[in-house]
Protein backbone atom coordinates (compact mmCIF):
# COMPACT_ATOMS: atom_id res chain seq x y z
CA UNK A 1 0.00 0.00 0.00
CA UNK A 2 1.45 3.79 -0.81
CA UNK A 3 1.65 6.34 1.41
CA UNK A 4 1.71 10.25 0.26
CA UNK A 5 3.39 12.82 2.37
CA UNK A 6 3.17 16.47 0.78
CA UNK A 7 2.64 19.98 1.16
CA UNK A 8 -0.35 22.48 -0.83
CA UNK A 9 0.88 25.91 -1.35
CA UNK A 10 0.26 29.07 -3.20
CA UNK A 11 1.56 30.76 -5.88
CA UNK A 12 3.45 33.44 -2.92
CA UNK A 13 4.57 30.04 -1.32
CA UNK A 14 2.20 30.34 1.96
CA UNK A 15 0.98 26.70 2.95
CA UNK A 16 -2.44 26.05 2.52
CA UNK A 17 -2.74 22.47 3.66
CA UNK A 18 -0.98 18.79 3.85
CA UNK A 19 -1.28 15.39 2.71
CA UNK A 20 -0.23 12.48 4.59
CA UNK A 21 -2.90 10.12 3.76
CA UNK A 22 -2.68 6.33 3.06
CA UNK A 23 -3.76 5.66 -0.53
CA UNK A 24 -5.42 9.03 -2.01
CA UNK A 25 -6.49 9.94 -5.31
CA UNK A 26 -4.59 12.72 -7.06
CA UNK A 27 -6.60 14.66 -9.39
CA UNK A 28 -5.90 17.55 -11.60
CA UNK A 29 -5.45 20.79 -10.02
CA UNK A 30 -7.02 23.59 -12.45
CA UNK A 31 -6.04 25.95 -10.34
CA UNK A 32 -3.10 27.76 -11.50
CA UNK A 33 -2.44 29.72 -8.00
CA UNK A 34 -1.90 26.51 -6.72
CA UNK A 35 1.71 24.67 -6.00
CA UNK A 36 1.29 20.73 -5.27
CA UNK A 37 4.68 18.63 -3.54
CA UNK A 38 3.63 15.20 -3.34
CA UNK A 39 6.05 12.48 -2.51
CA UNK A 40 5.54 8.85 -2.10
CA UNK A 41 6.58 7.58 1.64
CA UNK A 42 6.52 3.90 0.81
CA UNK A 43 4.73 1.24 -0.65
CA UNK A 44 3.96 -2.42 -0.92
CA UNK A 45 5.06 -5.05 -2.45
CA UNK A 46 4.80 -5.19 -6.61
CA UNK A 47 1.79 -7.42 -8.28
CA UNK A 48 2.18 -9.89 -10.28
CA UNK A 49 3.19 -9.92 -13.76
CA UNK A 50 0.12 -9.97 -16.34
CA UNK A 51 -0.05 -12.51 -18.93
CA UNK A 52 1.72 -11.88 -22.25
CA UNK A 53 0.28 -10.10 -25.15
CA UNK A 54 -0.23 -11.40 -28.60
CA UNK A 55 2.05 -12.20 -31.11
CA UNK A 56 2.71 -8.84 -33.54
CA UNK A 57 1.40 -9.27 -37.02
CA UNK A 58 4.55 -10.28 -39.47
CA UNK A 59 6.82 -8.01 -41.25
CA UNK A 60 7.28 -6.98 -44.61
CA UNK A 61 9.89 -9.25 -46.58
CA UNK A 62 13.46 -7.69 -46.67
CA UNK A 63 15.42 -7.98 -49.84
CA UNK A 64 19.08 -8.51 -49.64
CA UNK A 65 21.33 -5.42 -49.40
CA UNK A 66 24.08 -5.82 -52.33
CA UNK A 67 25.94 -2.58 -52.14
CA UNK A 68 26.90 -0.42 -55.29
CA UNK A 69 31.04 -0.53 -55.29
CA UNK A 70 30.80 2.31 -58.04
CA UNK A 71 29.21 4.64 -55.67
CA UNK A 72 30.71 3.47 -52.14
CA UNK A 73 33.86 3.92 -53.95
CA UNK A 74 33.66 7.36 -55.01
CA UNK A 75 31.29 8.48 -51.61
CA UNK A 76 34.69 6.60 -48.86
CA UNK A 77 37.63 8.55 -47.85
CA UNK A 78 40.14 5.66 -47.26
CA UNK A 79 38.76 1.72 -48.64
CA UNK A 80 40.05 -1.05 -47.34
CA UNK A 81 40.86 -4.55 -48.48
CA UNK A 82 40.96 -7.63 -46.11
CA UNK A 83 42.26 -10.44 -48.28
CA UNK A 84 42.76 -13.36 -45.89
CA UNK A 85 39.82 -14.24 -43.42
CA UNK A 86 40.14 -12.98 -40.11
CA UNK A 87 37.79 -12.29 -37.42
CA UNK A 88 39.58 -8.80 -36.49
CA UNK A 89 40.40 -6.24 -39.28
CA UNK A 90 43.48 -3.89 -38.22
CA UNK A 91 43.07 -0.41 -40.05
CA UNK A 92 45.39 2.45 -40.12
CA UNK A 93 43.72 5.17 -41.99
CA UNK A 94 45.80 8.27 -41.27
CA UNK A 95 42.65 10.47 -41.93
CA UNK A 96 43.17 12.37 -38.51
CA UNK A 97 39.20 11.45 -36.90
CA UNK A 98 36.75 8.96 -36.54
CA UNK A 99 35.27 8.07 -39.77
CA UNK A 100 31.66 5.91 -40.22
CA UNK A 101 32.93 2.26 -40.67
CA UNK A 102 31.15 0.14 -43.32
CA UNK A 103 32.21 -3.13 -44.06
CA UNK A 104 31.43 -5.65 -47.17
CA UNK A 105 32.21 -9.06 -48.45
CA UNK A 106 33.62 -9.56 -51.82
CA UNK A 107 30.09 -9.82 -53.07
CA UNK A 108 28.50 -6.56 -52.27
CA UNK A 109 26.58 -7.58 -49.43
CA UNK A 110 27.09 -5.52 -46.39
CA UNK A 111 28.50 -7.05 -42.53
CA UNK A 112 28.15 -6.04 -39.47
CA UNK A 113 31.48 -5.85 -37.36
CA UNK A 114 32.11 -4.35 -33.77
CA UNK A 115 33.90 -0.86 -34.44
CA UNK A 116 36.51 0.31 -32.08
CA UNK A 117 38.69 3.45 -33.03
CA UNK A 118 42.52 2.63 -31.27
CA UNK A 119 42.89 6.29 -32.09
CA UNK A 120 42.00 9.37 -34.76
CA UNK A 121 44.20 6.97 -37.21
CA UNK A 122 43.60 3.44 -36.59
CA UNK A 123 40.47 1.46 -36.19
CA UNK A 124 39.70 -2.13 -35.30
CA UNK A 125 36.63 -4.03 -36.70
CA UNK A 126 35.46 -7.46 -34.88
CA UNK A 127 33.72 -9.93 -36.66
CA UNK A 128 32.10 -13.34 -34.71
CA UNK A 129 33.36 -15.09 -37.38
CA UNK A 130 36.37 -14.97 -40.06
CA UNK A 131 35.68 -12.48 -42.99
CA UNK A 132 37.39 -11.07 -45.91
CA UNK A 133 36.24 -8.24 -48.05
CA UNK A 134 36.28 -4.08 -47.98
CA UNK A 135 36.10 -1.32 -45.74
CA UNK A 136 34.93 2.02 -46.84
CA UNK A 137 35.94 4.74 -44.22
CA UNK A 138 34.08 7.98 -44.57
Amino acid sequence: MTRFKGEIRDTDGQLIGTLNKDPIIIGIIEDSDLQVDVQIIDSGPTGPVGPVGPVGPQGRAGKDAVVDYALLKQLATFSFEQASPATTWYIEHNLGFYPSVFTVTYGGHQIQGAVYFIDENNVEVSFTKERQGYAYLS
